[in-house]
């Protein structure tokens, strides 16, 4: 295969540098012809010819005047051969010219009488120095640097010659330059894909001609070039749709779903050609173009599941070549999910010792989400995905990499949070992930290979569906030619909590570990906060807890952890997680926001200026923790979780025997510690102050909280005209009773003062900030 394969998974070639302390032959940085192996005596030869002792006892004698070491001989009889070769003399000229030309130093002026010399030299003869590598080069640097009539006469010269220089090793870069050249020309477009019409299927299958068809599609507008597109479906095709030009004009789609559609009666012998093309690809190793995992992508969004079984074998062996375009990922994940058991282990072992690169890559991320959606052997997923990971971990940091990661980190959240899944995934991420089903029949022979996997697995239920057709933006379940109803089943058999389960064990305790010791990058991160939330929630591990109560107020930012490529507006979706979560009121979390972006002005609710000592600092880096935007929303959901889950409905409100007690408080417990003797620093931001009035709300820790402030009512009070936090905490202070009560002496928020699980609900609303609360009561 040739070219440099770049893509994710793809092992990079050893690099060997020699040392700048000794020449070629180890000599010290000498003469490279003067290594020990020519020292053997003053007049001797380097080698014996026969292979004897005798042959190295002749005198050599150098011609010095002609030829000064054996190399340069061998360079003279080579030069003095390409003498004899037609065109020599032109070559060499144009080569001349070609040395200072494409120096990106050279002066504009200097540049075009150079381009004007050499367009007079090769004029008329670019097909006679075409073919050699060379003058290649040469022809290369004339269209890219000519002007716009050197330019039209280059392409006017080669459009004869085109198809076959589109065959050849060294002429197919020209092809290449121009179709670089030609892409901002509508004209020329229209010329360049004439000469090329009916010859995509020839080109498809050639080792040197799919590059040019690959630029093709990758450098001239998709409109234009369905017509070549369709030719890989079967020729055939062309005839029967009849003009496929590609117009400009014409804005019918011509892709394989579309071409199905119109011809329905040929949907098995379209598929069929579809498959035969794509066989003869591989066999040439031609996996790796992009246009090639596009037709794949395409054949597997409307084969079927049966014929996505039978494909598998076959592009297992091309499993890391294929994670280098999206399409290419999203064919592995349809192979993963169809696949046998038997082939989801083998690509598990294809994974070993790329499971890094594949989960930080920009789209190969997509097939390790559906290999761990739809694995049943989870044994070996663990032994070769985790075991890898944690043991970079030692070395490289790879945990806190890979949480703090926009891509990577969603494997994670898939484990994590598979009910938010919609939160932090793209909507054709959503759609990859959907069940997938085979035919009943399809599963008879799995079984028999699945008996070995684990015991107590839960067999699929049986269900009944209409196989449809699948669209290529949206993955639906797979289409057949048969549209009668089909009794599908599951293609995994393992029950989906259970196998969360099983990949979450053993990263139970390296997670912990992670957050204990890098609570702080994890709470400035939008995904590793998101992580972190799910991991304090979920396994509820006191020291963890502790530690990220320590991180709130625990410093001054740092920059951003992890990787800043691939930071797309899927990331913002994370960050506005959070506003609603368990005991929050809806109304309460839009008007925060609001009240924030207000307040952040520096101005009060009566549009006054704020004091100057309580102006909120406009750069949130430069604050602790708690006044990061990400992080924030992170501490208010921890302190809401502990307050425990909001009614359904207002009939389950009212009764509370059906009120599911709250957790315990060990989060709020451990921020009260660390922020105990700072609260009127916290009421003084605007986000501060806000944690601070969620604090008071939980039934346990805010009558704490509320003895702590009440020696402060006076600066409360002042604080209450610029924050609105501040505001909505003096509230729930003064609104439940005039006098602390004697076993607290803090001044009880609405409910709270009575200790029980529903007091907190009632403070709610009285955040005292102008809002209306489910009750009907508003600010007085």
């Amino acid at each position: 295969m040739e070219g440099k394969d770049t893509r994710a998974g793809s092992k990079p070639k050893p690099a060997f540098k020699a040392s700048s302390k000794s020449g070629a032959g180890g000599s010290g940085g000498k003469n490279p012809w003067a290594s020990n192996k020519m020292q053997q005596g003053p007049h001797k030869r380097p080698y014996s010819a026969g292979g004897g002792s005798s042959g190295g006892d002749k005198p050599y004698h150098s011609n010095i005047d002609d030829v000064g070491c054996p190399a340069n001989k061998k360079r003279h009889v080579k030069y003095e051969r390409a003498k004899t070769k037609p065109a020599f003399d032109l070559v060499a000229r144009a080569k001349a010219i070609w040395a200072i030309f494409r120096s990106k130093r050279l002066d504009k002026n200097e540049r075009e009488k150079l381009s004007e010399e050499l367009y007079s030299l090769i004029k008329g003869k670019l097909h006679q120095i075409a073919v050699k590598h060379d003058a290649a080069r040469v022809v290369q640097a004339a269209l890219k640097h000519g002007n716009r009539m050197q330019q039209e006469t280059y392409i006017t010269e080669l459009l004869e010659y085109l198809l076959e220089f589109s065959k050849v090793q060294y002429a197919h870069f020209i092809v290449l330059r121009l179709l670089d050249v030609t892409s901002t020309i509508p004209s020329e477009r229209k010329r360049v894909l004439r000469v090329f019409a009916n010859k995509a299927h020839t080109l498809a299958t050639h080792a040197v001609g799919a590059k040019v068809l690959e630029g093709i599609f990758s450098n001239y507008p998709k409109q234009e070039t369905q017509a070549l597109r369709a030719e890989l479906y079967g020729r055939e095709t062309t005839l029967l749709l009849g003009d496929l030009t590609g117009s400009t004009t014409t804005t019918k789609a011509r892709d394989l779903q579309a071409i199905l559609a119109e011809l329905p009666e040929r949907r098995e012998k379209i598929l069929s050609n579809v498959l035969g093309m794509l066989q003869k690809i591989l066999v040439k190793d031609l996996v790796t173009l992009p246009f090639v995992q596009e037709l794949m992508w395409e054949y597997v969004c409307n084969a079927g599941p049966v014929l996505i079984r039978e494909l598998v074998p076959t592009l297992v062996d091309y499993l890391l070549l294929l994670t280098g375009t999206r399409p290419g990922c999203k064919v592995l994940a349809e192979c993963a999910a169809y696949g046998t058991p038997k082939d989801r282990k083998k690509m598990l072992k294809a994974l070993k010792g790329y499971v890094i690169p594949t989960l930080l890559h920009k789209d190969a991320y997509l097939f390790l989400l559906r290999l761990a959606d739809v694995v049943d052997d989870t044994v070996t997923f663990n032994k070769v995905i985790w075991t890898e990971l944690l043991e970079k971990d030692e070395k490289e940091a790879a945990m806190l990499r890979f949480v703090t990661h926009v891509k990577a980190s969603k494997l994670l959240l898939c484990l994590l949070a598979p009910t938010k899944r919609d939160t932090f995934l793209m909507k054709d991420e959503v759609e990859l992930l959907k069940p997938a089903f085979i035919p009943a029949g399809e599963k008879k022979e799995e079984n028999e290979v699945m008996k070995g996997v684990g015991e107590g697995e839960e067999g699929g239920k049986k269900t009944t569906a209409v196989v449809a057709a699948r669209k290529v933006s949206k993955p639906t379940l797979p289409s057949s030619s048969d549209t009668s109803p089909v009794t599908m089943v599951p293609t995994s058999k393992k029950d989906a909590e259970r196998r969360r389960q099983e990949l979450l064990a053993p990263l139970k305790d390296p997670l912990i570990r992670l957050g204990r010791t890098h609570a702080h990058e994890m709470l400035l991160s939008a995904e590793g906060s998101f992580i972190l939330y799910e991991v304090a929630t979920r396994w509820r591990d006191p020291t963890l807890l502790e530690a990220i109560a320590q991180a709130v107020d625990g410093g001054m930012h740092v920059p951003m952890v992890g990787n800043k490529e691939d930071k797309e507006d899927e990331g913002g979706a994370m960050e506005e997680e959070g506003g609603e979560e368990e005991g929050e009121e809806e109304e309460d979390g839009m008007n925060e926001d609001k009240d924030e972006e207000e307040m952040a002005k520096g101005k009060n609710e009566n549009g006054k200026s704020a004091p100057t000592k309580y102006k909120e600092v406009e750069n949130e880096n430069a604050g602790p923790p708690y006044e990061h935007r990400i992080a924030y929303k992170t501490i208010k959901r921890l302190i809401l979780f502990e307050l425990g889950p909001k009614p359904v409905d207002e009939a389950q409100a009212a009764e509370k025997t059906t009120a599911i007690a709250p957790p315990a408080p060990l989060f709020c417990d451990a921020l009260l510690r660390h922020v105990t003797g700072r609260w009127m620093k916290w009421l003084s931001s605007i986000r501060g102050g806000f944690l601070v009035e969620a604090l008071v709300k939980v039934p346990v820790v805010g009558p704490k909280v509320m003895k702590e402030l009440a020696p402060h009512e006076a600066e409360l009070k002042e604080l209450a005209i610029t924050f609105k936090g501040a505001a909505a905490v003096r509230d729930i202070m003064v609104g439940g009773a005039k006098t602390p009560p004697k076993e607290t002496g803090a001044w009880p928020a609405q409910g709270v003062a009575g200790g029980g699980s529903g007091g907190g609900k009632a403070a709610v609303g009285g955040a005292g900030s102008g809002r209306k609360s489910k009750g009907g009561k508003g600010k007085k």
